[in-house]
This record gives C-alpha cells, structure tokens and sequence, in this order.
C-alpha cells in the first residue's frame, strides 16, 4: 500500500505483521501507509493508521445481521465509523480516513473497513500507570474522564460500551493532564439532544464500576459529580 489516497485497495489489503486483536468477525491491525521507504529522499516516512475489518461469516450471520432488511442495511464498519467521527468532531476520538463497504450479489454488505487514525501514546485504561497511584492523579482522572463522557451526552452521544479497554487515555507530563479519546462505538447511538439522566448514569456505569473498584468511592463520587448534565443543558424525556 503506497498510496493512502487509494482507499479502495485496502478491500483486498490487510496488513499481518502487527494483528492488535482478532475474533471469528473482526480484526483490528497497525499498518504503515505512505511512501516507499526506499525513496532515501526522507519524503516517503510512512504514517501509522489502525485498520478494523468486519466480516458476515456463514448465511446465519448474514441472516442475523441482515435477514430483516437485507436492502438497506449498513456493516458495523459503517456504523462505527460514523460514530467515531461525531466524536472525533468533540475531540474524543480517532480521526477516520475512510469507511469502505465490499457487497456480493450487488447488495449485501459483505465485508466493512475503517481506516482511522493511530492514538500513539494513548494506552487502554486498565493499563495506564496512574502516578504511583497517588490519590491525587485518581480524582484528576476521574475529574478529566467525567467531564468527556458529559460533553459526550450533551452532545446526544450514547457510547453503549463504555467498558475500560475501550477507553484510551494519554497523560502529558508537562501540563500533567490527563486526555482521553472513546473508540469501538459500533453499538452507538446518536441522537440530536442530549441525554436523558437515566440513559447517562446507564451509558456511564461500567466505567464508574471501574473507577471505585480502582480507584475508590471518592474517585467515582468525583466521575458522578462531573458526569452530570451540564448546568442549564436541559434533558430530552
């Protein structure tokens, strides 16, 4: 892959020398796209993206996913890839450079693909070293994480799987702060309003699970206090 502009070619492209992750449906890799490193001129530095494939595998999968509506259905790719840039508009994800859907039979959506961009530094939460564990870094994440997921259900966002391993979170050392970024939003919805309370202590709760288990009943009262809906935002019922 020499070109990155050429997003159709990542259809029959996948890279295998860094897989992330992989089940029966979806792999997740790194890949490297740009230049060829043998041009010596120092143009051609190759740029790291993340490339996440879904595939229907067998005809019960192709009935479970599209057997109801099997003319006007979307993949997860195209899903998620339009979830990840509503947040990547809030400046909580991963830029996406392409969303690409591979049909048979003219129609079905068969294979999908996200090209987005690699978080380097960002580590998946339960891997993020937290200062010694002092209790002062644990409320400024709390802090840091509630204020992102209130910014998200102003926006009307509902993540739906807000589990740890799908946040990614990079601390900068020189204004010691903490900034996360959500990703594997294919259970996303997105609404127009922001969310009702009842629908943001839901979206919220494994996270929050995380934080006092981790962290301490202080650190998730902290996520709450901050996770609210915003001051004079009024909830849609």
């Amino acid at each position: 892959m020499t070109d990155p502009g050429d997003w159709a070619r990542w259809l029959d492209y996948f890279p295998t020398n860094e897989v992330l992750a992989r089940s029966r449906t979806t792999v997740v890799a790194r890949a490297a796209v740009g230049e060829s490193e043998s041009a010596g001129d120092g143009a051609g530095a190759a740029r790291a993206v993340i490339v996440k494939r879904y595939e229907v595998v067998g005809l019960r999968g192709l009935w479970r996913r599209f057997g109801s509506r099997p003319l006007s259905c979307r993949t997860h790719a195209w899903h998620e890839g339009r979830a990840l840039r509503a947040l990547a508009a809030l400046g909580l994800g991963p830029a996406v450079f392409a969303t690409i859907e591979k049909r048979r039979f003219g129609f079905l959506p068969w294979r999908g693909i996200i090209v987005m961009e690699d978080l380097a530094g960002y580590l998946p939460l339960p891997a993020l070293g937290l200062c010694d564990s002092r209790p002062s870094c644990g409320a400024a994440l709390a802090e840091t994480l509630g204020d992102a997921v209130r910014r998200m259900h102003d926006a009307g966002f509902e993540h739906r799987d807000l589990h740890p391993r799908n946040v990614l979170v990079r601390f900068d050392a020189r204004s010691a702060a903490y900034d996360p970024r959500f990703i594997d939003c294919r259970k996303a919805r997105l609404g127009r309003r922001p969310l009702p309370p009842a629908v943001r202590a839901r979206d919220r709760a494994p996270l929050r699970a995380w934080l006092e288990k981790t962290l301490g009943d202080p650190a998730a009262a902290r996520f709450d206090a901050v996770g609210g809906a915003t001051a004079g935002v009024k909830a849609s019922g």
